[in-house]
């Protein structure tokens, strides 16, 4: 199959084979049975019926003894009905023992998935587009997965991956990738836990096992980040060659959060150094979505015009708001430093929350770009209704003015599908829907690594250090932020990157004045981003105890760092022009 070719394309394509060589069969070996009692038999004329007889004998690799010569259309259904059969046998024989077939088979790019929910489908279904060779390991086998994995051809194994004999039995050693993602995260760490001790030291050290941890708990998630986990690979001296756990490829809150940041951007009118615009977020509903907004509006809300009294407001509206942002800031003690961040005790179910909402809104005044975003969950579960009543309520009540809302959606088909989707409407706009998230290509972050990569290579050249491949988790998403930011700098100028268009003019060149300019906001937002991520000021940096000697403001930074900053923006229309974009105005 190709990698494109989908598996119930492939089956249908399978019957119409087997249909034609059958109907071929009886039609051509019909006409050679009739033409030769035609020419041998000059007493009676054919029988119809004794000629399709004898040509569906074809089918049985059987017909009759014949002592004078055959026409060649009866050497062609003869022909016709081995091939039939022989494809009948083939076809039965993969049906009936697939699974040993498919453990005979191509063994480059296998992928381990345990857990075989929703997640765990989408991303066997988008292996197997890529070529891959899908391993599932799954216990409670239902209805649904059998034909899920019969029509994608994919090797199940049943079982428990907790057991180390089932991992083996899947052929961990040989593969690439491994995704936890079953139902419980205390499940998935122990998986992971388990596969750490599986896997010898130095086994792998040209290509690790990249093991990607499904962990839905973000409380949990966070204490997994922050703690090291020597039998996993994260350990004093260093990440394990050999075996590596990545949390945040899974983690979709953050994956959507990113997304509805990059689509519908805090700036989506360009903030320039000269303005008094202020941003401001409010997040209705305070969940892991919330969370998710909220830091990535701390991480990327820094723009050309940024002061103390400029900071992006982030407005928190919940029935317990209040002690929820005093949480949130004890676990990410610098944000005030970045942010604006305050909490509206307000509950959404009372008699007065529109009245009370709206006027919350209302005292934005002209100079204040507001993004206002539905996110109402509820025991992990996306309360789609609720979260597109209240956007369709306001979109109504308000006047759009610098306003965009958004609301967070579970699904494309359901609610979700009668709102617009044409972006440059600011009325309402839905987010974070499974069929936008769950697929290899956002996940593993394939689109947006071009970017982040080729502004990590661009560094190394200049100033040495791992390659992308060997760099850790953190700093891949580092470098990620990064490439988060560089529409948020364009903008600020009056630019925009787009595919590259032949004959367009394009910017190849900052001017001394912008450069500056965007050397400060990505100065601004990478001090945001490690704060943020944990780590803190000393004299001297640090990357395994996430020290840094540079968490000062622009002004005290060492002139040599400064450079890192102006190389990395002087090199922007270099590094978009390598993954085929371009800077326009």
């Amino acid at each position: 199959m190709s990698q494109t070719e989908s598996p119930a394309l492939r089956t249908k394509w399978e019957r119409w084979l087997l249909a034609a060589l059958t109907v071929g069969t009886l039609v051509i070996g019909a006409w050679g049975n009739w033409l030769y009692d035609q020419d041998h038999d000059h007493e009676h004329s054919p029988n119809p019926w004794s000629v399709l007889y004898h040509a569906a004998q074809f089918l049985q690799l059987h017909g009759a003894h014949l002592h004078e010569p055959v026409p060649w259309q009866l050497q062609v259904g003869r022909g016709l009905g081995a091939c039939t059969l022989f494809t009948l046998g083939v076809i039965a024989y993969l049906q009936f023992f697939r699974q040993e077939v498919l453990r005979l088979a191509w063994q480059r790019g296998r992928v381990v998935i345990c857990g075989l929910g929703d997640l765990g489908m989408r991303l066997a279904a988008d292996a197997r587009q890529q070529g891959k060779f899908v391993v599932a390991i799954e216990k409670q086998k239902s209805a649904t997965i059998t034909k899920f994995v019969r029509e994608h051809k994919i090797q199940v194994i049943d079982g428990d991956a907790r057991d180390a004999e089932t991992l083996t039995r899947a052929g961990l050693d040989r593969s690439e990738s491994l995704f936890v993602a079953c139902t419980d995260d205390a499940t998935n760490e122990a998986i992971a836990t388990l596969v750490g001790g599986m896997i010898p030291q130095g086994s792998r050290p040209d290509s690790p096992l990249i093991c990607r941890l499904l962990v839905r708990d973000p409380e949990m998630l966070r204490r997994l980040e922050q703690r090291q986990v020597s039998e996993w690979g994260a350990s004093a001296a260093g990440p394990r060659p050999d075996y590596r756990v990545q949390f945040h490829d899974l983690d979709l809150h953050d994956t959507a959060a990113r997304q509805a940041m990059r689509n519908f951007p805090l700036d989506f009118e360009p903030i320039r150094a000269s303005d008094e615009t202020r941003v401001h977020v409010v997040i209705v509903g305070f969940g892991p979505m919330g969370k998710a907004l909220a830091l990535h509006a701390a991480r990327i809300g820094h723009f050309a015009n940024g002061t103390p009294a400029r900071k992006t407001r982030i407005t928190v509206v919940n029935a317990n708001a209040k002690a929820a942002v005093v949480e949130f800031k004890n676990r990410y003690s610098k944000i005030d430093e970045f942010c604006e961040l305050s909490g509206h005790d307000l509950d959404h179910s009372s008699s007065s929350f529109t009245t009370e909402f709206k006027g919350l809104l209302e005292p934005g005044g002209p100079d204040e770009l507001q993004t206002v975003v539905f996110c109402g969950e509820s025991a992990a579960t996306v309360n789609n209704r609720d979260n597109l009543r209240f956007g369709l309520e306001f979109v109504s009540l308000t006047d759009p003015g610098r306003r965009q809302l958004l609301t967070y959606q579970s699904t494309r088909t359901g609610l979700a599908a009668q709102l617009p989707t044409d972006k440059s409407s600011r009325r309402l706009h839905p987010f974070g829907m499974v069929e936008d998230l769950q697929s290899w290509s956002v996940l593993l972050h394939e689109s947006e690594d071009r970017i982040a990569r080729a502004i990590h290579e661009k560094y190394v050249k200049h100033h040495g250090g791992d390659s992308w491949e060997a760099l850790s988790e953190d700093f891949k998403e580092s470098n990620r932020h990064a490439a988060d930011h560089v529409p948020v700098k364009l903008r600020a100028l009056g630019y925009h990157d787009a595919q590259l268009e032949p004959g367009a003019p394009r910017i190849e060149h900052f001017s001394d004045h912008e450069k500056l300019l965007m050397a400060k906001m990505e100065h601004e937002r990478w001090c945001a981003e490690r704060w943020l991520g944990g780590w803190k000021f000393g004299s001297e940096t640090n990357k395994k105890l996430k020290i840094s000697k540079d968490l000062v403001p622009w002004e005290r930074l060492l002139p040599e760092e400064e450079q890192k900053d102006f190389e990395q923006i002087k090199a922007l229309p270099e590094i978009l022009r390598a993954i085929g974009r371009g800077i326009y105005r």
